[in-house]
């Protein structure tokens, strides 16, 4: 069985791609891919039925067309795959981080880590970063904090979660 991440930006990319490398997590191809934006249809070509597709996504949306269509994305993909496990981070990547590393705000993460107080120059900073993996450790970070919060939007899922079981496919809502 092989493994595949579907993230939605470059910062969840690079920090895939640097826990991999790490050997922090199951290793997979990367694939940068909004499934609140896009329709999955495009990217059923990436897709075996052996596979495990992992779908890191954002909480920070809100918006019934954007979850609608998140939603159905997730039902096409669960078609033709093995089993979807589903990452849901607390509103954003940032936030996530925040919390595997124990700082008191985004505000302070931007600081410790790059001496900012911009999103977007944080954003810029931590995409350039050639040592990720060791900065990060370098502050606490944990790992197994990541996406370990299991609440935080499965109230908007359970259509997705309360759906019949089909034979030999299965969703997984967060891996802790």
């Amino acid at each position: 069985m092989s493994t595949i991440y579907f993230v939605e930006g470059d910062t969840e990319k690079k920090l895939i791609k640097c826990l991999k490398a790490g050997n922090q997590i199951i290793h997979g191809k990367v694939i940068k891919y909004n499934f609140w934006e896009q329709l999955a249809s495009s990217i059923i070509f990436n897709i075996k039925k052996r596979d495990r597709v992992i779908v890191v996504f954002d909480t920070d949306k809100g918006l019934s067309i954007e979850t609608n269509r998140f939603i159905e994305n997730i039902l096409t993909i669960k078609r033709v795959c093995k089993e979807i496990i589903l990452m849901p981070q607390h509103r954003n990547l940032e936030d996530e981080i925040v919390f595997c590393c124990g700082f008191s705000s985004k505000r302070k993460m931007f600081e410790v880590l790059y001496n900012t107080t911009s999103s977007k120059e944080f954003k810029t900073k931590f995409l350039s970063e050639s040592q990720l993996l060791m900065k990060l450790n370098n502050n606490d970070f944990h790992t197994k904090k990541l996406w370990s919060r299991n609440n935080i939007f499965e109230n908007k899922l359970n259509r997705i979660k309360n759906l019949d079981k089909e034979k030999n496919r299965k969703i997984v809502f967060i891996i802790s």
